[in-house]
């Protein structure tokens, strides 16, 4: 059996080199004198470990790929060679799951880098559309009857109670919150804020949300078919004979109007 802790410095570089990853081997790789070389792992086909010069290495899957070419209008296969991640942010363990899933793209007819551009896409999207950046967009552009925009009162108080009552959310993608995290802070709210103050950011809430799914942002709201947080009662209140008698006089007018 080789002896997969052989002196790097040992390796013939002229030639393809091939065996199998250790931790220990790929700690002590020492870099070429220039350029780059590249280390093929022999457990896992086309999974390599590329060195250069300056001691970066850098894990890769080299492997020929299908690929549509747009000029003659047929496909045609190609050698293509996918980053998977650095040495040590990234050890020997996780590259191999990574390669792993990188070739299984590839035997089912996929091709990675497309995929690694839309997961790319996907993450740009999520860290515009955080929960704090819509709900400025909420308060700039939404439109309430008649196609108005919000007062600049009402603007400032649904502000503070998704600025306050939902901080924790406020780097998160929307995308990301469930119906689930909607009743978490909804019991939350009631226990630590008081029904009243939790019905009305919820309502506030729900209006946003229904809001981000008119602007495609979303595709469902986490607040649809949820209840509000808590059954407000009417409060009542005995007024006071003075009152009574301001009240139906006819020549003055308390605060309460005329009886």
């Amino acid at each position: 059996m080789q002896n997969t802790d052989a002196d790097p410095a040992k390796i013939d570089r002229k030639a393809p080199n091939k065996l199998p990853f250790t931790d220990a081997w790929v700690k002590k790789l020492a870099p070429p004198l220039s350029g780059q070389e590249t280390h093929y792992d022999q457990l896992i086909e086309s999974f390599g470990l590329r060195v250069s010069a300056g001691g970066a290495k850098t894990w890769i899957v080299q492997r020929r790929v299908e690929m549509f070419d747009h000029k003659s209008e047929t496909n045609r296969r190609v050698v293509r060679r996918f980053k998977l991640g650095r040495y040590p942010l990234m050890p020997l363990s996780a590259a191999r799951e990574a390669a792993r899933s990188m070739l299984l793209l590839i035997e089912a007819g996929n091709d990675p880098k497309e995929q690694q551009e839309r997961e790319r896409e996907e993450r740009r999207v999520a860290q515009r559309d955080t929960f704090g950046h819509i709900r400025d967009r909420f308060l700039d552009e939404y439109e309430g009857r008649n196609d108005r925009a919000l007062r600049p009162k009402t603007r400032h108080e649904y502000g503070r109670l998704l600025r306050t009552e939902f901080k924790e959310w406020e780097q998160r993608p929307i995308s990301d919150i469930e119906a689930r995290d909607v009743n978490e802070a909804k019991s939350r709210l009631k226990r630590t804020r008081g029904g009243c103050i939790a019905n009305r950011a919820f309502a506030v809430l729900r209006k946003m949300m229904n809001w981000a799914v008119s602007e495609t942002i979303i595709k469902t709201a986490p607040t649809a078919g949820l209840k509000r947080p808590a059954i407000e009662k009417t409060r009542e209140r005995a007024l006071h004979e003075r009152e009574l008698f301001y009240g139906s006089s006819g020549n003055r007018v308390g605060d309460f109007g005329r009886f």
